[in-house]
């Protein structure tokens, strides 16, 4: 619809997460850093945390799209309370047939069987669990109990959990103790500050072949303080802009035409927007006390 009016190749701001779009800013860049030397060295369990929309899939994608080829992955992208056999659905998610499994603790011995055929095969098998907080407390110890099949010192199996900060909660838990003891590599991502979403959106522009001043500075700085600095937000206020402005015959965003897609985004009530007050260019997107990275 805007890509002419543009001049881009592709939609920059689409919100299905992409890593060919991934932008390194130092918060994703430790991310990359946790997840990447988690899952390839000797560690234990890798929890990577982050509130909806902050870029955590993407960064998934990208580290599984980059993995040697002796890596073979298993990734279980939507995780549910009600998933009873858990361990069927990881045998799922790695392509292992279960069909003449008579129980769960059969399905186990065929997944067992199946990580010893990759190790003699000279391959590490990977499992990566998004969504992570929606798992049980009993179905959270199962998947610790999935590293009893490390007890030697050759690791069959990696395991990283993703998810939204109630992960860190549940580890919280004291009946979780076990497990969050094995955690070895934990990284909670945190939104873009308000300069960092100006790189951001230029970044993505530039990527759809675009011209990265295609939105004002006003319009960035304005973009960023209601986006609360979450990607997500940022992308569906930023593509709904475009839209806006090509409809207005405008050749660049300006901050007038922000005003108005936030204006009517509040007035449908849908997408949660920061309310209006005066902000200043050093202003965070998010206040400093949720921008703190944790790092252990």
């Amino acid at each position: 619809m805007y890509l002419e009016h543009f001049g881009l190749m592709t939609k920059p701001f689409n919100i299905q997460p992409d890593p060919g779009f991934l932008y390194s800013a130092p918060q994703h860049e430790s991310t990359l850093t946790v997840l990447e030397y988690g899952l390839l060295s000797d560690a234990g369990f890798v929890m990577i945390t982050g509130e909806v929309g902050c870029g955590k899939t993407t960064l998934v994608r990208h580290v599984m799209n980059n993995l040697p080829e002796t890596q073979v992955c298993a990734y279980m992208g939507t995780t549910h309370g009600d998933q009873r056999n858990l361990q069927r659905w990881i045998n799922m998610a790695f392509g292992i047939s279960i069909r003449h499994a008579r129980d769960e603790a059969e399905e186990f011995e065929v997944f067992h069987r199946h990580l010893l055929d990759l190790h003699e095969q000279g391959k590490q098998a990977l499992l990566i669990i998004d969504e992570a907080q929606n798992l049980t407390l009993s179905q959270l110890e199962m998947v610790r109990l999935l590293s009893n099949v490390n007890e030697s010192a050759t690791m069959l199996l990696k395991v990283a959990l993703i998810g939204q900060p109630e992960l860190r909660t549940l580890m919280k838990d004291s009946r979780l103790k076990q497990f969050a003891q094995r955690i070895s590599m934990e990284f909670h991502l945190t939104p873009l500050a308000v300069d960092q979403v100006e790189g951001y959106v230029q970044h993505r522009l530039r990527v759809a072949g675009g011209d990265p001043r295609i939105f004002s500075t006003k319009a960035i700085k304005y973009l960023a303080y209601h986006s609360r600095g979450v990607p997500r937000v940022i992308n569906n206020l930023a593509d709904l802009a475009l839209v806006y402005a090509f409809a207005r015959g405008e050749k660049q965003v300006s901050q007038e035409t922000l005003m108005a897609v936030v204006k009517d985004r509040m007035n449908q009530d849908i997408l949660p927007l920061k309310e209006e007050r005066a902000m200043t260019p050093s202003s965070p997107a998010v206040p400093s006390k949720t921008r703190t990275v944790e790092y252990n």
